[in-house]
């Protein structure tokens, strides 16, 4: 499984793939949401996890883009936004779950393989 991870906190992005390639999966870092968006369109990532405040694009944008284009990643929103208005904005534009920061690495392991195992279609 192929991850891409969103986040322009470079030593929690290492940290984060550190420990997803322990769980034996293949991951890529953007630092940025434009380089983000970029790579998400591709549409070769199973798991995107997407941090709301980038410089460049922030992450509703990019959900909102990638979307739009039909490309069928699987999105966890990954953020320090934490009002409800956030995440309702997140679920309701396409991500498959939303976790505040500061969080546990076993959480988001655990989370993300979840969504992965859900068919397309499936309820979110």
């Amino acid at each position: 499984m192929r991850i891409l991870i969103v986040e322009d906190e470079k030593n929690l992005a290492d940290v984060t793939a550190a420990k997803l390639k322990k769980e034996n999966f293949t991951t890529d870092i953007c630092y940025d949401g434009d380089e983000g968006l970029y790579n998400a369109m591709t549409g070769i990532y199973d798991l995107i996890i997407l941090d709301v405040m980038l410089p460049g694009k922030n992450g509703f944008e990019i959900l909102r883009e990638i979307r739009k284009a039909k490309i069928a990643s699987k999105v966890i929103m990954l953020t320090a936004r934490s009002m409800l208005e956030d995440k309702l904005n997140g679920l309701e534009h396409g991500a498959n779950d939303y976790i505040t920061k500061p969080f546990e690495n076993k959480e988001l392991v655990a989370r993300g393989k979840a969504v992965l195992r859900r068919a397309p279609g499936e309820a979110e």
